[in-house]
């Protein structure tokens, strides 16, 4: 994904704002104005990140959002949808990071901050669920992650085909971290519940432990789950590893989640299929 890189100091943020245009853009169209709205939610997302360096790293508060950026703001409309006018707002604040300490939220290039949102209210705070749908700008939403990233202009984001290939690379890492597990257990598998817990000295990125679908819509949750058939027994008594199923895709989202294979999502996740590992090391 192109991103905007919105690390600055304050000082050249502000002349940075009071050198970009304004205006709503073209009148020809919501598609025309995404421009527009990139624009005024990268202003927001660099005065979250601003505000939180001058609170000890804690993001403003669910109740006053918009009250606590406003300083960090040069242009006023920046709180206002371009699709909407200056009459409502249509940017919420993500629930999951209100007040909350921004340094130990895992995955912030995946965790939003502030959204195109339905809540249109001054203050709005509110999860992805109420990202438009359709998307307000044509075929695009507006947002804006932790990292300080927002959507170019093109709204280059990860396409399905992107995701579907993150998902096969993360659950590499979880098919060979099992087998390292199991290699200095005795050739146990892990425990049922516990298995992220378990796999974590092996896997090499935290994030393996979640499915990039999920993450990229909500950050806390994770969407892989363990095989109940296979949770805490031995690799030796396994009758044909190749063709058994230990992480996949699941509608369960927690940590350490362990399921039948009956919670694989339907339709699936991605493109060609919900993609599976195999008590061999394999992930097709």
């Amino acid at each position: 994904m192109k991103a905007w890189p919105l690390a600055l100091g304050f000082g050249t943020v502000g002349a940075l704002l009071l050198g970009c245009g304004g205006g709503g853009g073209r009148n020809d169209g919501p598609a025309s104005l995404y421009p527009e709205s990139v624009r005024r939610i990268a202003r927001l997302n660099q005065a979250f990140l601003l505000y939180a360096s001058d609170h000890d790293d804690v993001a403003p508060l669910a109740v006053s959002w918009t009250d606590g950026l406003d300083p960090y703001v040069t242009q006023k409309n920046s709180f206002h949808s371009p699709v909407l006018g200056e009459s409502s707002y249509g940017y919420a604040l993500n629930s999951a990071v209100a007040g909350q300490g921004i340094n130990g939220i895992p995955s912030p290039a995946a965790t939003l901050s502030v959204f195109d949102s339905t809540a249109s209210g001054r203050n709005a705070v509110a999860d992805s669920s109420t990202l438009p749908n359709p998307p307000r700008y044509g075929t695009k939403n507006t947002r804006a992650f932790l990292d300080g990233s927002v959507a170019d202009f093109e709204g280059e984001n990860p396409g399905p085909e992107d995701l579907a290939a993150e998902s096969r690379r993360r659950l590499k890492q979880l098919a060979v971290g099992v087998l390292l597990y199991a290699g200095d257990n005795d050739d146990w598998m892990p425990l049922a519940n516990r298995w992220v817990d378990g796999l974590a000295p092996y896997v090499r990125q935290e994030n393996a432990f979640r499915s990039p679908a999920v993450e990229r819509t909500d950050a806390t949750k994770y969407g892989y789950a363990m095989n109940l058939e296979v949770a805490g027994v031995s690799l030796l008594d396994l009758e044909s590893p190749a063709n058994t199923i230990v992480f996949f895709e699941s509608t369960q989202l927690h940590r350490n989640a362990t399921a039948s294979l009956e919670t694989e999502p339907s339709p699936a996740r991605y493109p060609g299929g919900n993609a599976r590992t195999y008590a061999d090391g394999a992930v097709r």
